[in-house]
């Protein structure tokens, strides 16, 4: 291996397929990835990282290799995991003094599936304190810088597994979602990021099952490589009551793409989840019963036959909801670039129809959820810790305490409500199209509790101005996705959300791939 690590800067299903054919060996690709998150030590990306551990690892993989033993499809890929998830034996932070030392002892179930498939974790990637706040910085570890130009804020709350990504410290990362907190971060450092279905993608770590509106999800530097970590990633679990309705789903044989997957067939053409198993089952590797775990003949899939000879999805005829704004002020260069977009897919055969709803009168009620769980959660360590927390989350925590059961409940009736008007729009759109955020990263020292300014205008708060259209997803359930579509005149990245209806993650990713093609042909 040189020096310039190129295997690094290789897509993770590369990378995958060149340690299958015995081409680069597991050791070398995680020594180089340990000395880069060295060299980039001042981005400040990881809060641990889990040097040995990852060595260890590398080592069995390439005996497993030489042996001919089954390899999973990530089999020697480094990645990382944010440091709100759990990883067992492997100190989880949650960013926060609060929960300094504490070693979890158990994965949660994206860790193990990811373990399973052959992924090697480098370590743990910084979040702000309980993934609270939109810009990744806290008292236990720093500020993490933006790889672009560190005037700027990386996003939040996934910042660091978005920087490691983007700067190949590891091909993938496992980030988390709140509000937003995979996509922002997504869209902020040039890179794909995913938020599944509810429940798609099972976790157990929410406190409040029913209630759930955060999620786990992949982050990679291209949408080929976020459709493989997901493929290992996605399933239901026993113990997550949202994933119980998709293993139904798979039960019926309804595989939880029936409405694109009719339309598919009217096109004449197979959904992708037919043309990744040939089964039409969403969850593309089975998992065992009671441990979440794939199984290893689906581990033994070749991953560059699974990604090769996989018809487009048809723009033709595609129903695409472009909303520019929901209530907001939206910066000129990203509704110039989503405008572009919008634009580019209708000269391809899509219909696309701009549509407008109110996501920012949401933002209070979201805040509401949000604020109260950070209280239930802080709030029985703030005495003691106090001092050694942000004043951000301090504030965030005295806010929900004052919260009334009614708010909650009234909050609960608004998610409710943007469920069914998002339903209501699936019924004549087949995806929604939208910027990420309002406006290329903000300043690095944007106030949490400030005021946003767009194209000199003061636009509101910091939900509510730049990203409210990202919060809505988390608390509907419908998945999204982030991916680049331009950059600004400084050079700043600039996102597109695509959402599309429950379970249509296959689809999402087609059609991700479709606007990626579209977005390189652009320029």
């Amino acid at each position: 291996m040189n020096d310039k690590h190129d295997e690094l800067n290789l897509p993770a299903r590369e990378l995958a397929a060149l340690v299958r054919e015995k081409k680069v060996s597991p050791v070398e690709v995680v020594e180089a990835a340990l000395r880069r998150i060295e060299a980039n030590k001042h981005l400040n990306a990881f809060i641990t990282v889990t040097a040995d551990a990852a060595m260890e690892a590398a080592k069995v993989a390439e005996q497993q290799v030489m042996a001919g033993a089954p390899l999973g499809p990530l089999h020697g890929v480094p990645y990382s995991v944010k440091d709100l998830t759990l990883t067992a034996g492997v100190r989880t932070t949650m960013g926060s003094a609060i929960f300094a030392d504490f070693v979890p002892q158990e994965d949660a179930v994206a860790v193990a599936r990811s373990k399973a498939a052959g992924a090697i974790l480098l370590g743990k990637t910084t979040t702000p304190e309980f993934g609270a706040k939109q810009s990744t910085d806290a008292p236990i570890f720093g500020r993490t810088l933006n790889p672009i130009n560190p005037a700027f804020t990386c996003g939040a709350s996934s910042g660091g597994a978005a920087v490691a990504v983007a700067t190949g410290m590891g091909a993938i990362a496992l980030g988390s979602d709140g509000g937003g907190s995979i996509r922002i971060p997504a869209s902020c450092c040039g890179i794909v990021g995913l938020k599944a279905t509810l429940g798609d993608i099972a976790n157990l770590q929410p406190a409040d099952l029913f209630s759930a509106n955060s999620y786990v999800g992949p982050m990679a530097r291209d949408v080929a490589d976020t459709r493989l970590f997901y493929s290992v990633l996605n399933g239901p679990h026993a113990r997550d009551p949202w994933g119980l309705s998709l293993s139904r789903l798979a039960q019926q044989g309804g595989a939880g793409q029936l409405s694109r997957a009719q339309q598919l067939s009217r096109l004449g053409q197979p959904s992708m989840a037919q043309q990744l198993t040939g089964t039409g089952q969403p969850n593309q590797m089975q998992r065992q019963g009671g441990t979440g775990q794939p199984s290893m003949s689906q581990q033994q899939s070749n991953t560059g036959a699974l990604f090769s000879g996989l018809d487009a999805v048809a723009l033709k005829g595609l129903r695409v909801a472009y909303m520019p704004t929901c209530g907001n002020r939206v910066h000129h260069e990203v509704k110039a670039a989503t405008d572009a977009m919008a634009r580019a897919l209708e000269q391809a055969g899509a219909i696309v129809e701009e549509v407008s709803l109110d996501f920012v009168a949401l933002e209070q009620h979201f805040l509401v959820i949000l604020e109260s769980m950070t209280a239930a959660r802080v709030q029985p360590h703030l005495a003691r810790f106090r001092a050694q927390l942000d004043p951000a989350l301090v504030a965030l925590t005295e806010r929900g305490l004052n919260h009334t059961a009614v708010a909650l409940h009234e909050a609960a009736f608004a998610r409710t409500r943007c469920f069914q008007d998002m339903q209501k729009l699936f019924e004549q759109y087949d995806v929604l199209l939208s910027p990420t955020v309002s406006a290329p990263p903000l300043s690095i020292d944007q106030d949490p509790n400030g005021i946003v300014v767009i194209d000199g205008e003061p636009a509101g708060t910091i939900r509510g101005a730049w990203y409210p259209y990202t919060y809505p997803m988390n608390l509907t359930g419908h998945p999204a996705l982030s991916m680049p579509c331009g950059t600004s005149s400084n050079g700043l990245p600039i996102g597109l959300q695509l959402c599309g209806k429950w379970y249509s993650e296959a689809f999402l990713l087609d059609l991700a791939e479709q606007v990626e093609g579209l977005v390189q042909q652009m320029g």
